[in-house]
């Protein structure tokens, strides 16, 4: 992953990966209150209810897809962080118990997990306090590419190009 300003960078060790330099926008995005609530998300729902050892979040599988992202990027030789971006973003609209709920939340509200995420990403409705889209402005971003890209609604599919 490049950033525009590498100087401040972290080391987050991720368990499957390893260690996963983030600077710049990506360091930014991961400090963010909205994306830091994904530590409490688990990843995989109940299941840890039966099998203690299941505790992996929503925060560490992000973290997970943004490396594999940069690393598939580079292997194809695509030069452009939207990918990183919206692979890191992707599940920021995720709820507690993740999909195990999701049924009786669209249910009850009429939104799926990718509608928040887009509504997160862009500042829409009661995220209108979310940080995400003055991030992506300030690195040059479009808060409306990034939510169609990071929830699979843009359909352009501009890096095959």
């Amino acid at each position: 992953m490049s950033s525009i300003d590498d100087k401040m960078y972290k080391i987050i060790q991720d368990p499957l990966n390893g260690p996963v330099k983030v600077s710049g926008i990506f360091l930014d995005i991961i400090n963010s209150i909205y994306f830091q609530r994904l530590r409490y998300i688990k990843q995989l729902g109940l299941c840890n209810l039966v099998f203690p050892g299941a505790n992996h979040t929503r925060f560490e599988h992000s973290i997970g897809t943004m490396f594999l992202a940069s690393e598939i990027k580079n292997y194809i030789g695509i030069n452009d962080e939207r990918l990183e971006i919206a692979a890191l973003l992707h599940d920021i609209g995720h709820t507690p118990f993740s999909h195990s709920i999701e049924d009786k939340f669209f249910e009850n509200f009429g939104l799926i997990h990718e509608d928040l995420t887009s509504n997160i990403i862009t500042g829409k409705g009661i995220y209108g306090d979310s940080v995400i889209p003055e991030i992506l402005n300030k690195y040059g971003y479009n808060p409306e590419e990034i939510a169609d890209l990071a929830t699979g609604r843009n359909k352009k599919r501009f890096y095959l190009k």
